[in-house]
């Protein structure tokens, strides 16, 4: 689960604004808006959105958009449903999508009144209130918009960005958790955890080290080597398939690694009925 710092974002989104004059807003993960600035929309959007229809073809072109971006898990610039050009990118931890930007609400330098005209009446809005605030509307030409984008990706990508949110460290620690008792007995190499929480090695080790001081396999070998102590002192089933139900298939591995782990052989501590003290 990611945290956003709402103040932080503002902050950043405000010293955006004051340089390019660009409007942008961050959402998260479920496409929720948790910053903007300025507060309001331009005035002829904000005049559009008044309307149901206007409001609705709003949504949906910010819908489209965020799929596309999605798909491509990158920038993706276009026009909305209006003429006007927007773009939004990704934000990402690890892998994975933790939110969105989007930025514009700005014109072409030739795009003109007459071209939206015709959505603006499907919108059922007064076409002459909208053609007086169109002529507050952003010009920027689209290739800035575009490298605007891009620079605000390369900082996203950044570890300055790693200071606007983090990741909850106790519902990431259960997950873990959890997955790991769950799958036990199956393949829990680096690189099936790394698939299974979209992170990086580095990132997989970091989390280990922090959570249960120490490496990926020091607290899988653990945790396996505390269920055959369990299903030893707790069942009649035969050692050789209680390794394998802690998926250490090899009885002779089996067998060395418990005894250097737990001082005596698998059959040892079974007649001892000893519980588990690792």
């Amino acid at each position: 689960m990611v945290r956003f710092d709402g103040e932080k974002l503002h902050a950043l989104l405000k010293d955006f604004y004051l340089v390019t004059g660009i409007k942008a807003c961050v959402f998260d993960a479920d496409r929720q808006e948790i910053a903007f600035y300025p507060e309001r929309c331009c005035a002829f959007c904000g005049l559009i959105r008044e309307s149901e229809a206007g409001g609705r073809a709003c949504l949906e072109s910010d819908a489209r958009a965020f799929e596309v971006c999605a798909e491509r898990g990158g920038v993706y610039v276009y026009r909305c449903h209006l003429g006007l050009t927007e773009c939004v990118f990704p934000l990402k931890h690890g892998g994975n999508i933790i939110g969105y930007v989007m930025i514009g609400q700005a014109g072409t330098e030739d795009l003109t009144f007459a071209e939206v005209a015709p959505a603006v009446r499907r919108c059922g809005v007064d076409p002459v209130r909208a053609e007086a605030c169109f002529r507050s509307v952003n010009r920027l030409p689209g290739e800035k918009l575009t490298a605007v984008a891009h620079l605000l990706e390369a900082l996203a990508g950044s570890l300055y960005l790693s200071k606007l949110y983090e990741v909850e460290s106790t519902h990431l620690q259960q997950r873990i958790d959890r997955f790991l008792t769950e799958h036990l007995t199956e393949d829990l190499s680096v690189g099936r955890l790394c698939g299974e929480f979209g992170v990086s090695r580095a990132e997989l080790y970091q989390w280990f080290e922090r959570f249960f001081h120490g490496t990926v396999a020091h607290e899988v070998k653990r945790r396996r080597l505390e269920e055959a102590c369990r299903l030893l002192t707790s069942s009649r089933l035969p050692v050789s398939e209680i390794a394998a139900r802690c998926a250490l298939y090899d009885y002779n591995y089996f067998s060395k690694l418990f005894k250097k782990a737990i001082g005596m052989s698998p059959s040892a501590y079974r007649r001892a009925g000893r519980t588990s003290g690792l």
